[in-house]
């Protein structure tokens, strides 16, 4: 039988600490003394050997004092278990930045903030990881996740985050981003730090929905939360309208930008149904967004689309931007699909994605 074999210190570092992770590395002592390799490889990582990583975090404030966090540890089963469930809390922002110090962020599952002044929540939760009904809040991820398959085109194989608004004057804003690309929240403890939040604007008035417009963009550009700021947000214009102007200037719907971009999928929720207002300001959005200086509306009473297209002459492949609603009369809602993508398939089977 041939037997394969290789060397430790060849292989990538992503697998080195892989394997680290699962010694008792502390054990190792003396390791400079055998191998200066390996030592140097954990002392050059010693901080993400020696942190526990987080799944679950919601950070709940008043004002700008960040008063405590409930959250749970990473578990070998991309599922939430009560025993790894935990509340902190901290008499001051020393306290806070020591907690973000032991710990590691970086492939947490589900983020939350409250405000606890003014009762405003956002949820962001990858759909794919279970919550075994231990959050209460969360519980609404599953209707939406519902409510994503009956109303919206979808891929199964795609990645899902639901994003969740949550205040105590109006029913919540769901938002669902779906691509056949990987969906991360890229957050560290450095993004948490509470002088982050503050350049974020969570600390503003309406800051929650600044921070959610910025993890919205965050998702769909796959930019760190740190490389922009804070994000404002008007409140007298609807959340998805702000979250789609806010795309446009980032330039997304760009034909130069569709190139080498696969297929995203960004759907809201909208109680109360979209209003006559709403259907206009997207008819004019993608007067501006039209390819070929041209787009297409069809309206069917209940649903109606916008979309435009064209066959690209630099990549080969066609670029479509498409814009869906659809009405539930039954409760009242509206479901808003705003899709980008790139197909080699004809536009009739294409449009039946």
């Amino acid at each position: 039988m041939l037997k394969i074999t290789m060397d430790f210190i060849s292989l990538p570092d992503v697998f080195k600490l892989q394997i680290l992770e699962e010694l008792h590395w502390r054990d190792l002592n003396n390791l400079k003394l055998v191998c200066k390799d390996l030592y140097f490889i954990v002392v050059e990582n010693i901080e993400k050997l020696d942190k526990p990583k987080v799944d679950y975090i919601h950070i709940y404030y008043s004002k700008d004092k960040i008063m405590g966090a409930y959250y749970a540890l990473k578990h070998t089963e991309n599922r939430l278990r009560s025993d790894t469930f935990k509340t902190v809390e901290f008499d001051d922002d020393h306290e806070y930045e020591c907690f973000l110090k032991n710990k590691d962020f970086t492939e947490i599952k589900i983020l939350v903030f409250e405000n606890r002044a003014t009762e405003d929540i956002i949820s962001i939760r990858d759909s794919d990881y279970d919550t075994c009904g231990i959050i209460g809040e969360i519980e609404l991820f599953h209707e939406m996740n519902l409510r994503f398959r009956k109303y919206c085109f979808y891929n199964v194989n795609d990645y899902r985050f639901h994003i969740a608004f949550f205040n105590r004057e109006s029913e919540p804003l769901e938002i669902t981003i779906s691509s056949t690309e990987e969906l991360r929240i890229q957050c560290d403890g450095n993004v948490l730090r509470k002088d982050s939040l503050r350049k974020w604007g969570l600390f503003e008035e309406n800051g929650i929905r600044s921070v959610g417009k910025k993890i919205v963009t965050d998702l769909l550009t796959g930019n760190s939360l740190l490389e922009y700021e804070n994000v404002s947000a008007d409140i007298n214009t609807p959340n998805f309208i702000q979250v789609t102007n806010h795309l446009y200037e980032l330039g997304l719907f760009n034909l130069e930008n569709l190139c080498n971009r696969k297929r995203i999928q960004l759907s809201f929720t909208v109680d109360g149904g979209f209003t006559v207002s709403d259907v206009d300001f997207y008819i004019e959005f993608f007067d501006m967004i039209k390819f070929n200086g041209n787009f297409v509306v069809e309206n069917y009473g209940e649903q109606f689309y916008i979309w435009s297209s064209i066959d690209c002459s630099k990549c080969g492949v066609r670029h479509r931007n498409t814009m869906t609603c659809r009405k539930s009369p039954e409760i009242g809602t509206a479901y808003v699909e705003i899709a980008l993508a790139n197909s080699i398939l004809s536009m009739d089977v294409e449009y039946s994605l």
